[in-house]
């Protein structure tokens, strides 16, 4: 079983994610770490990123720094969709061959993708399951105020994706994350045993 799991941003999805793949069985796959692969040196999209970007966004070793690339990207809407044209047809390719990998790996019965553009990108249509987890607009925005985001880059990382409404949409499952991390640690367990028993009886 195929599992994407989003949300907006500070809504907990990573956490849920991490939950889920608690259970041996289950693999979590990482698309926002898989992505920055992509900003890597040695990588066949930097010289694309560079053009499009210049080279006043790369560090030290000549890889993209990630803070000076999001201060030029989230600051004008028109540039994410520059970036993701290029990064976003890569990503897709490389999570449905690590996807096709694990699915064939004996001992994983379930991946799940933790994917911030999981529905922004298409992805979503590639799942068997899609989960979004939903949080109160002021729990989200002080949860990342408490982790450095000034309220200008939570709301320019907010412009750049779908709406919690438009995620929502696309949902299979709706989890709320109005509780603990203990609450929301319970949902994802209870739903990895759902998945797990009717994998087995489908057996």
């Amino acid at each position: 079983m195929r599992v994407g799991v989003t949300g907006a941003i500070g809504s907990g999805k990573t956490f849920f994610a991490s939950a889920l793949s608690e259970d041996p069985r289950i693999r979590r796959l990482d698309a926002d770490r898989i992505g920055h692969e992509a900003l890597q040196p040695g990588s066949s999209l930097l010289p694309r990123i560079i053009a499009q970007f210049g080279r006043k966004i790369l560090d030290r070793s000549g890889g993209v720094d990630r803070r000076r690339l999001a201060a030029e990207v989230f600051s004008r809407p028109a540039r994410v969709e520059e970036l993701n044209a290029i990064v976003h047809p890569w990503l897709l390719a490389t999570l449905k061959r690590r996807i096709t990998r694990l699915n064939h790996r004996p001992g994983i019965d379930i991946v799940v993708l933790d994917a911030a553009l999981l529905c922004e990108s298409g992805i979503a249509s590639m799942m068997d399951r899609v989960v979004v987890l939903e949080a109160a607009e002021a729990k989200r925005h002080l949860w990342l105020e408490e982790r450095g985001y000034s309220l200008t880059q939570i709301l320019g990382r907010e412009s750049a994706q779908w709406t919690p409404e438009k995620k929502k949409q696309l949902a299979d499952i709706v989890v709320k994350n109005d509780g603990t991390e203990k609450d929301l640690q319970f949902q994802a367990h209870r739903l990895a045993r759902i998945w797990l028993r009717a994998l087995q009886t489908r057996e």
